[in-house]
């Protein structure tokens, strides 16, 4: 299955397979969201993606505040997400 780019790196072919792809947040308005009702707070969104996911003060899983986000690092932490508290939400 090949990998769904964003913006103008979606027709440069094969040769961006590879790279990660990033989610920019003026064309698409896509974002990370985490139910902190339903998290465990496993860490495990953390460890697998430590550029968004991080322990705030109160002691909650939050999401960093980016331009653009890592698309396949947030899908694996979404994938991996034991309680499955993690999710794209898209801004309007």
């Amino acid at each position: 299955m090949k990998p769904k780019m964003a913006g103008p790196q979606k027709n440069k072919g094969r040769e961006m397979e590879n790279q990660t792809r990033y989610t920019d947040m003026d064309s698409r308005k896509k974002i990370p969201v985490v139910d902190i009702g339903r998290c465990s707070l496993c860490l495990g969104c953390a460890e697998v993606c430590p550029s968004v996911f991080r322990l705030n003060d109160a002691g909650y899983v939050e999401v960093v505040e980016m331009e653009a986000y890592p698309e396949d690092e947030i899908d694996d932490a979404i994938k991996y997400c034991p309680e499955d508290c993690i999710e794209w939400e898209t801004l309007e």
